[in-house]
């Protein structure tokens, strides 16, 4: 509790919801919105009610884990954090979130015991946070790339990417995950490994196969928004990883 009373002159009140606002964005960064409002609002229009009715009690149970598991972090309860974290479906951006603020913790530590002691704990996280995404990769990679990109309404709208960039978490950006999709981003969200796959194949066939991949193309791009939103609903309602 030291560090949170050099942050600020006066006494933090964790009942206060403007403290808590305070401190993480002096942590954090002013980038995350607050997060004390309805959720219920995101996917409002997508959901039958009976899946919003089972969306918002998820979400108020996440609520209430990511409350208590920023609590633990922020007055360093790092092995109660960790048993809360292997409880949160959005457990890849806390895990980052906690980097993060462990990191900044240090520009506050009295010595050089102090400020190796943060970074090891930081770096921990971060670990965590790279195997929960190395598991979603080997699991299914495109909705692993989705993870990482996905705002994430529990922590204010933040993407795990993003707090991968602020938090310098350099070994999560080299994960194969952040590769590929910085890698589309890149490409205009063209995979260049199929592209240039596409291209030997028409040298070889002098273009007749284009023929057949476009028809494939149009079939498969007119029902993938329908896959997409079955399986958002699925993760919504299920216990997996989600974030």
């Amino acid at each position: 509790m030291y560090l949170l009373d050099k942050i600020s002159s006066s006494k933090i009140d964790f009942t206060e919801e403007k403290h808590i606002a305070y401190i993480l964005e002096k942590l954090v960064g002013d980038f995350m919105h607050p997060f004390y409002q309805d959720h219920s609002k995101v996917r409002a229009g997508t959901l039958t009610d009976t899946e919003q009715n089972m969306n918002q009690n998820k979400i108020s149970i996440e609520c209430i884990y990511r409350d208590i598991f920023l609590w633990c972090v922020l007055t360093y309860r790092l092995d109660m954090a960790k048993i809360f974290l292997s409880q949160m479906t959005t457990r890849i951006c806390s895990a980052l979130i906690a980097s993060k603020i462990l990191k900044a913790f240090i520009v506050y530590a009295p010595d050089q015991a102090a400020r190796e002691e943060l970074n090891k704990k930081a770096d921990e996280f971060q670990t965590y946070a790279i195997d929960f995404v190395h598991c979603a990769y080997e699991n299914d990679k495109h909705l692993a790339c989705e993870l990482v990109m996905r705002q994430i309404d529990v922590y204010g709208g933040v993407t795990c990417l993003q707090m991968a960039f602020v938090a310098d978490n350099k070994r999560f950006l080299y994960e194969d995950t952040c590769h590929a999709l910085l890698t589309n981003i890149w490409y205009d969200k063209v995979d260049p490994v199929q592209e240039q796959n596409k291209l030997i194949l028409n040298l070889f066939t002098l273009g007749i196969s284009q023929f057949f991949i476009s028809m494939y193309e149009r079939y498969y791009y007119n029902n993938y928004s329908k896959l997409k939103h079955k399986q958002q609903v699925f993760f919504l309602n299920s216990n997996s990883i989600l974030h």
